[in-house]
């Protein structure tokens, strides 16, 4: 990692206003975590975070404590299901499309992440801000926001590693501030 980043991106998280305690309680558990890697070797350090991003998302016995899917949240357990569907129909409203090439589920946390981000973008560049910001509105309240903070609750119950603990409250603050941001447009 770059010399300095982490301190780049803390001062630049401290220059802005109204953001929420988790940033930075992730931003400190981040900086801790590189800290400790210091004085090991950048191949050592990625065979760590991949070793624990397995254990943690993909494939840990008995069962993997922080499955990164909406479906196993809000349908008991299971992958797959009628909410992995509703995203996808919500998807489509914008024109998003996953590529033939990807082989996840489409309620996996970074495919939703993304579809946010997109919407933001989309956002800045079209005249259809209003539509767009009512499928931003229903997609947290009706995603996102039903069951990302429960995922956040098991990575930080079972991380091992300050990183994940760090962006696991990062996506905490986002969410916070995502729900502040729909509770005063429906005021």
């Amino acid at each position: 990692m770059r010399e300095g980043f982490i301190e780049e991106l803390e001062d630049r998280v401290k220059s802005l206003t109204d953001f929420p305690d988790e940033y930075k309680k992730g931003f400190s558990l981040i900086k801790e975590y590189v800290e400790s890697t210091r004085e090991r070797s950048l191949e050592d350090v990625h065979r760590e975070l991949a070793v624990e991003y397995t254990r943690l998302f993909i494939n840990a016995f008995p069962m993997v404590p922080c499955p990164p899917y909406e479906s196993f949240y809000v349908n008991g357990g299971l992958l797959a299901q009628r909410s992995a569907a509703k995203v996808l129909e919500i998807y489509a409203k914008v024109g998003y499309r996953l590529r033939d090439k990807f082989k996840d589920l489409p309620d996996h946390i970074a495919v939703e992440l993304e579809f946010m981000s997109i919407l933001h973008r989309m956002k800045l560049k079209h005249e259809r801000k209003e539509e767009l910001n009512e499928i931003k509105h229903l997609f947290l309240k009706e995603h996102l926001l039903k069951w990302a903070p429960s995922f956040c609750d098991n990575i930080e119950r079972n991380a091992k590693l300050t990183f994940y603990k760090g962006l696991s409250y990062i996506l905490r603050g986002l969410l916070t501030m995502e729900a502040k941001n729909l509770m005063e447009c429906s005021s």
